[in-house]
C-alpha cells in the first residue's frame, strides 16, 4: 500500500513539475491592480495625465468609458455637449452629457491613450457607494485585454492572453466556462445559459451593477411575475441618469450554467426605469460575481467563473508554493503558486 502510494504520489509530482515548466514557458503577461469593494462596486485606482490617483469604476456594462463632469473641469478636458444619443442607464431623468477625450490614463503599469469617454454628473453614484466616484472605465478600455476580477483576492489582471488551458475543459461545479455575445451593436457582454424560475432569458454581465440580478420590465412580464412583483418590497436604484423605484422580489431558483441558486432575493425593474430598450431581459452584478474568480476573456468572447482553490488532497510539500494533484479541482493536473505572502487584508463593507 505504501508503494503504490509513493508511485501515485511520483506521478503526481512529475505531472505538475511538467506542468509548471509548459506554463513557465507560456506565461502571459499580467498586470495586477488591487481594487476596493465599496458597496458592491469595483473600483481601482486611475492616474489621468499623470494627476490622480482617482477612483474609477470598472464597468463590463459600459460601452463607453466616462469622467465625472467636475473632474473632467478640473482636468482642463475639452467638453463638447452631445444629445440625442440612446442611453442605457438606470434612471429617469435627463443628465447633461459631453464628449470628450482622456489623453492618457494609468491603471497599475497599464496605459492607454486618447480614449473616448462621456463626461456627466457622478455625485449621485458617489453618494450611493459612499466615496467619490471619478469615472468609469468601460468597453472600450477593457476590449483589449483578458480581465480577470479575482472578488476573493480583491484584485483585478490583465493578461496579454488567456491564462487557461488551450484545451476545452468541461464545466463543473468549480469552474465554467461560458460564451457571450453582443446584440444590437452595443458591446455589453450578454449570456443566454441562464434559467430564471425554470424559463431561459439572456443577461448581461455588467460588473458596473452592484446587485445579484435586476429583472427589466419587459422580462417580468413575460415571466408572468407581475401580480408577484406588486407584493415586493420597494428599493431605489442610483444610475447615470439619477434614481429609480424598482422592487425587491424573491425567485423561487436561479441557474446560471452549472450554478443553481435557492431563493435568490432580486431587483425587479420598473417600466421606464432607464432598461426598457435593452437588449436583454436580466442584468447580473456583483453580489452574484462576489464569490467567483471572473474572468472575461474579450477575444474569444468568452467568461469564466471560478471557485476559490480548496484544500488540496495531497498536503506533502505544503510549504513549498506547489500546489498539485487535487482530485476535486476543475481541470488536472493543476499548478499554482502560493500568493498568501502578498494577500491583502479583506476590508468591511456594507
Amino acid at each position: 500500500m505504501k508503494r503504490k502510494f509513493f508511485y501515485v504520489f511520483v506521478a503526481c509530482l512529475l505531472a505538475s513539475l511538467s506542468s509548471l515548466l509548459a506554463y513557465s514557458q507560456n506565461k502571459p503577461e499580467v498586470v495586477e491592480v488591487p481594487f476596493t469593494f465599496e458597496r458592491s462596486s469595483v473600483i481601482v485606482p486611475v492616474k489621468v495625465n499623470g494627476k490622480g490617483p482617482y477612483n474609477m469604476l470598472l464597468d463590463t456594462g459600459a460601452e463607453q468609458s466616462a469622467v465625472d463632469l467636475n473632474t473632467a473641469r478640473e482636468l482642463g478636458l475639452k467638453l463638447t455637449p452631445i444629445g440625442g444619443g440612446k442611453v442605457v442607464a438606470t434612471g429617469k431623468k435627463e443628465n447633461s452629457l459631453f464628449l470628450t477625450k482622456l489623453p492618457q490614463i494609468e491603471v497599475g503599469s497599464l496605459t492607454a491613450k486618447d480614449l473616448l469617454a462621456v463626461a456627466t454628473d457622478f455625485s449621485r453614484i458617489s453618494q450611493r457607494v459612499g466615496v467619490p466616484v471619478n469615472g468609469v472605465l468601460g468597453y472600450n478600455f477593457l476590449k483589449d485585454h483578458v480581465v480577470q476580477f479575482d472578488y476573493p483576492k480583491r484584485v483585478v489582471r490583465f493578461y496579454s492572453f488567456s491564462p487557461f488551458p488551450v484545451a476545452k475543459q468541461p464545466n463543473t461545479a468549480g469552474r465554467m466556462v461560458l460564451p457571450f455575445r453582443f446584440y444590437r451593436g452595443d458591446k455589453f457582454p450578454v449570456i443566454d445559459d441562464v434559467y430564471v424560475n425554470g424559463k431561459k432569458i439572456k443577461a448581461e454581465l455588467d460588473t458596473g451593477h452592484s446587485g445579484l440580478l435586476a429583472l427589466t420590465a419587459a422580462a417580468i412580464k413575460r415571466l408572468g411575475l407581475e401580480a408577484e412583483a406588486e407584493g415586493c418590497e420597494p428599493e431605489t436604484s442610483e444610475g447615470a441618469l439619477g434614481t429609480s423605484v424598482n422592487r425587491k422580489c424573491r425567485l423561487k431558483t436561479l441557474t446560471v450554467g452549472t450554478v443553481k441558486v435557492d431563493s435568490p432575493t432580486v431587483s425587479f425593474r420598473a417600466p421606464n426605469s432607464g432598461l426598457d430598450e435593452a437588449p436583454f431581459e436580466g442584468l447580473f452584478g456583483n453580489d452574484f460575481f462576489k464569490d467567483f474568480v471572473v474572468t472575461f476573456d474579450y477575444r474569444s468572447m468568452t467568461v469564466a467563473f471560478e471557485k476559490p482553490e480548496r484544500e488540496n488532497f495531497f498536503r506533502v510539500f505544503e510549504g513549498s508554493g506547489l500546489r498539485f494533484c487535487d482530485s476535486r479541482s476543475s481541470w488536472f493536473p493543476r499548478v499554482s503558486i502560493r500568493e498568501s505572502q502578498h494577500r491583502r487584508p479583506d476590508p468591511s463593507f456594507d
